[in-house]
Formats: structure tokens, C-alpha cells, sequence
């Protein structure tokens, strides 16, 4: 909850308490967590004075239980420090003992500085079964919203057709006693997934049911939706607002979304691997199989925003000389959804109008385009 003042406080004093009491696994143990504080907050140097602390009480003794603990924090300590070879030789031994001894703790401190090494192991094949276990247990964050492959927990499509994969296998839900869930499941993916009001959800499911009866079918639904994805943790409930855990779920909305954001900004200068990332997510319109009402505004969204993705891939390709495949952009994304804003039209046909009368190549000029 990015506590740290108060966490620094609470550690520390467990760090003096079990000094004070003189037992070598409570010490072990609290040298290991202050150390990973030490590490999220970039001070390197104590965490290793912590850790070398913690070798020391270790050492000449039958205590194991920290024995991940420690290696997990000497592969954050190389890959922080840039030292890769070492990292990636730690990051192994650390997997090594996480599945014959007991899972790293310190994940749940310093989760992010494991992304890339672990996705690196996932890629390579390095015990996958014990990536996929401590990603899920500690919601180890990928590198990049676009990070693949990744072992989310969960995958969902809904452009087109939803799809659900849990751990890497098609989950089959289409049974008429999970109708509501799934109903459920596509409200939030429509609403963005996140911080959905109960009340949102109950009018648009429940509209003939009001008070306590409506919050109670909204709880109930969404106990059963975490029932059917398989963990508690991968759908929240707090302050009367629904959410899908970010960090374990993977949806394509979300990655749609992160992408557009990268082609406004040019964080990606590739255009042919933007385009290409762009056509695999959007594949159809948003739940195209679905005419429940309370998808239209959502569905809406998700158009106007492949739309203007694809206008500013258009201006880039036509600004670089190349208003074929600006066009052919254009068809492709047409072919895909018809319905796709006037404005995109009309780019289409001035470049078009551009192309066919022989007027020598200006660059467009870059800016938003209202599309309604």
C-alpha cells in the first residue's frame, strides 16, 4: 500500500525485538525482510549488510527455512546491480530451492525486481512449474503489459468472442448455471475491469431488484466468478467497487489499451511491430457476440480507441512517403469492424484523393482526431 514510513517503523522494531530475544530463526528471518525493505527503497548497501548478517546466523546450523529467502535477495542484488551473468545463476538457484524447500518471501516485498528474470526462465524453459506458482502466490508483474509469453494466471479475449484460459488451458463455461457469471464477467470487461460499482453492476443485471437483495446477488455472483476462475485474489471486492486483479489477470482491453498509449507517444518506434500487435488484439468488435445494452458504451470505447490507433499509425505511414500502406491499414481495420468512426473515412479518402491526383507527398499534420 506504499506504506513505507509506517512498514520501515513495524520492521525495524521486529528487527530489534528478535535481536533483543536472542532466537536465530526469528533474527534470520527479520534480517531477511528489513533487507528486502532496504531494497525496494534503492539502498543497496544496507540490504547487503543486512543479508551478509543473515548468512552469518545461518551458517554452522541445521535452520533452512530462509535459504530461499537469501538467494531470492542475492538475484535482486546482481540484477539491480546490473551483473546479469550472476543474476540469471542466482534467479536458478533460487527456483532450485523455491520448489524442494518452500517458496522466496521476499517476493511479496520486491516482486517487481523479479520481472524480467523471470521472464527470461519462462522464456528458456527454467522450471516453469515453479515460475508459474510463485507469479500466481506473489502477483509478479511482467516486465511490460505486452510482455509473451507470461504465466498469467488468467487470459481473457473479448474482442470477438470472449475466451477464457486459466493457467494456460481453455476454461469451458457455457453451461446455463454459470449464464449470470460470465454475464458478470463481461459487465467489468465492458466497464474498463476495474473499480465497477455494485450499483452499476446491479442495474444492469438486476434492474427489477432493489436494496439489500440487489448487494446481496452482486456478492454472491462475484464469489461464484472467483469460483470459476479459481482464486479469491483474482477478482476484488472492496468499498462497494468490483475489480480484476491487474497483476494476475491478463485482458486485452487493458493491452489495447497500454498499446494505443505507446503510439501516441512513440515509446514503440517500430510501426510494423505496432501494427502487428495492433491487429492481434483487436480482432473484433468487443464481446461482437453478445447485444446485451449495457455493452454498447463499452464497445463504443473500445472502437473509438482502435480508431484513433489506427489514424495515428496512418499519419506516420503517410508522412513517411508510404500512403499505400497507410491505406491498407485503413481497409484492414475496416474489414475487421465496420463500424469504426467517420473520421477514420475520412482520412482514408483525402489520402486517397492524395494518392489518385498525383500530389506530390506532405506530411500530415500530427494531432488528435475527434471521432464520433
Amino acid at each position: 500500500r506504499n506504506r513505507h514510513v509506517e512498514t520501515r517503523e513495524a520492521m525495524t522494531l521486529f528487527l530489534a525485538t528478535s535481536r533483543q530475544a536472542g532466537l536465530r530463526c526469528l533474527q534470520i528471518l527479520a534480517l531477511t525482510d528489513v533487507a528486502a525493505l532496504h531494497l525496494i527503497e534503492g539502498n543497496v548497501e544496507d540490504a547487503e549488510a543486512l543479508l551478509d548478517e543473515a548468512r552469518a546466523r545461518v551458517r554452522g546450523t541445521v535452520v533452512r527455512f530462509c535459504d530461499t529467502q537469501i538467494a531470492g535477495l542475492e538475484t535482486a542484488i546482481a540484477f539491480g546491480r546490473g551483473q546479469e551473468t550472476l543474476a540469471r545463476t542466482s534467479l536458478a538457484r533460487t527456483l532450485a530451492l523455491a520448489e524442494t524447500q518452500g517458496t522466496c518471501g521476499c517476493l511479496m516485498w520486491i516482486r517487481s525486481g523479479f520481472s524480467a528474470l523471470f521472464s527470461e526462465a519462462w522464456r528458456s524453459g527454467v522450471r516453469p512449474n515453479v515460475i508459474r506458482v510463485l507469479v500466481r502466490r506473489y502477483e509478479v508483474p511482467p516486465p511490460t503489459p505486452f510482455t509473451d509469453p507470461w504465466p498469467w494466471p488468467v487470459r481473457i479475449r473479448a474482442f470477438g468472442a470472449m475466451t477464457i484460459e486459466v493457467d494456460e488451458r481453455p476454461l469451458i463455461a457455457d453451461g446455463k448455471a454459470q449464464h449470470r457469471v460470465l454475464d458478470l464477467l463481461r459487465l467489468l470487461i465492458a466497464e474498463s475491469g476495474r473499480n465497477v460499482s455494485a450499483q452499476r453492476i446491479s442495474d444492469a443485471l438486476w434492474p427489477d431488484t432493489e436494496g439489500d437483495g440487489a448487494m446481496t446477488n452482486v456478492r454472491g455472483t462475484v464469489k461464484r466468478l472467483r469460483d470459476l476462475l479459481g482464486d479469491a485474489d483474482l477478482v476484488r471486492m472492496y468499498d462497494g467497487k468490483v475489480s480484476l486483479n491487474h497483476r494476475m489477470v491478463w485482458l486485452d482491453t487493458w493491452a489495447l489499451g497500454e498499446l494505443c498509449e505507446s503510439v501516441e507517444t512513440d515509446a514503440v518506434a517500430d510501426a510494423t511491430v505496432l501494427e502487428h500487435r495492433l491487429f492481434s488484439l483487436y480482432r473484433e468488435p468487443l464481446l461482437a457476440a453478445d447485444d446485451h445494452a449495457w455493452l454498447i458504451d463499452g464497445r463504443r470505447r473500445q472502437r473509438e480507441r482502435f480508431a484513433r490507433c489506427v489514424t495515428t499509425l496512418m499519419r506516420r505511414r503517410a508522412n513517411a512517403g508510404d500512403i499505400e500502406h497507410a491505406l491498407m491499414l485503413c481497409d484492414r481495420a475496416l474489414g475487421i469492424d465496420a463500424q469504426l468512426p467517420d473520421a477514420l473515412k475520412r482520412v482514408r479518402d483525402s489520402l486517397l484523393q492524395r494518392l489518385t491526383s498525383h500530389v506530390p507527398t506532405q506530411a500530415i499534420p500530427k494531432g488528435p482526431t475527434r471521432l464520433h
